[in-house]
């Protein structure tokens, strides 16, 4: 092996200072926050899209599931957006928890939307 070879090696596995492990943390902080939310996002839109299929079932009828249509598509295109950025957070982190934050919202709306509906929806609790 020459010299130079062994002396990449050797530079590559230098531990890091106290400011990397810093850096490093914060990151992978950033992106757990982002991911957890964004799982939170992906499950509020899965049970919207079950309400909205159970409500179809029901007999509801398009323009009775117009708003949580458009909620489910105005939300997903959120969710889309910020994984779409590819760094779970990383670049913008407020950004991505405000714009996921508002995704969940309108995920929310949608399935308020359904209440009058009275499916018996897979995520309605009864009232609870």
């Amino acid at each position: 092996m020459s010299d130079s070879h062994s002396e990449f090696i050797a530079a590559a596995v230098v531990p890091r200072d106290d400011h990397q492990g810093a850096s490093l943390a914060r990151a992978e902080a950033i992106q757990d926050r982002t991911v957890s939310l964004r799982n939170t996002a992906l499950d509020a839109l899965m049970a919207l899209i079950a309400d909205i299929k159970a409500a179809k079932e029901g007999g509801a009828g398009d323009e009775e599931l117009k708003t949580a249509r458009d909620c489910q598509r105005r939300g997903q295109f959120y969710v889309d957006f910020v994984e779409s950025e590819n760094s779970n957070g990383f670049h913008a982190p407020q950004e991505s928890v405000r714009i996921l934050g508002e995704a969940i919202d309108l995920f929310r709306k949608g399935q308020v939307s359904l209440r009058p509906l009275k499916t018996g929806s897979p995520t309605d609790t009864g009232g609870r």
